[in-house]
């Protein structure tokens, strides 16, 4: 098909718009999120060129030290596809 990369983003919690203050942005707690680490696991099996890029990993919900093995395993699992 062409693609060189996809890029994922994430929110672990999602935003209510009926909050104190409230909500406009473009995406709700209704929203889906793909788990990008796992995501790209599961796009590294099915494919051989394509490239994974985070765009945006919210750390502060994650632990730190899990988030990098996870992404490093990523990295060599993939043959050097995740992009740093």
């Amino acid at each position: 098909m062409g693609f060189t990369h996809v890029l994922a983003y994430d929110h672990v919690l999602g935003a209510n718009p009926d909050r104190p203050g409230g909500w406009s942005g473009r995406y709700t707690y209704e929203d889906p999120f793909h788990e990008p680490l796992l995501l790209f696991g599961y796009m590294a099996a099915v494919t051989t060129m394509l490239e994974f890029i985070t765009g945006i990993l919210i750390l502060p919900q994650r632990q730190t030290a899990l988030v990098a093995n996870q992404a490093a395993t990523l990295d060599i699992l993939s043959g050097g596809r995740l992009r740093r």
